[in-house]
């Protein structure tokens, strides 16, 4: 036997008995919005976001490396006193030209064997390139005859 409201069900039509559900208050979550959370698109908009703090990161590196040569710029002309200004510019040059030619390079590297492999790359050989160079020996201690890498 069937009832009314069970009648008004099956056809689609709310029963009569049923209220509609009280929005809630701004800014209280939902059960939806918790389970929304969980799902598939919000990992990606979390993947998203480390993703761009990574590029991010990377990019600062790359120009934290450019102030660092115009810093260590007047210590260059320092130890080269010969060369005129425009001379040591080519410091700066030189590591903008070599950056700009290695672009493309990378690039179809990137295509071959894959972006996160060489960014990866990259980021490891930038940083023990760094390390190379502030391991590095002075001028001043090269000069007064010191061997390289010894106390004095």
């Amino acid at each position: 036997m069937t009832t009314p409201s069970s009648k008004a069900q099956g056809s689609g039509v709310p029963a009569p008995d049923a209220a509609p559900a009280p929005d809630p208050a701004p800014g209280t979550p939902t059960s939806d919005a918790v389970d929304a959370a969980d799902t598939p698109d919000a990992a990606s908009g979390r993947r998203r976001w480390l993703v761009l703090a990574v590029a991010s990161a990377a990019q600062f590196l790359a120009v934290l490396d450019m102030i660092a040569v115009n810093i260590a710029f007047p210590a260059i002309g320092a130890d080269f006193r010969s060369a005129s200004t425009a001379e040591l510019s080519w410091v700066l040059n030189a590591y903008t030209i070599v950056l700009a030619a290695l672009l493309v390079p990378a690039g179809r590297l990137a295509d071959a064997i894959g972006g996160r492999r060489s960014f990866l790359t990259g980021i490891a050989l930038f940083g023990l390139a760094s390390l190379a160079c502030g391991a590095a020996p002075g001028l001043a201690s090269l000069a007064c005859g010191a061997a390289p890498g010894s106390a004095r």
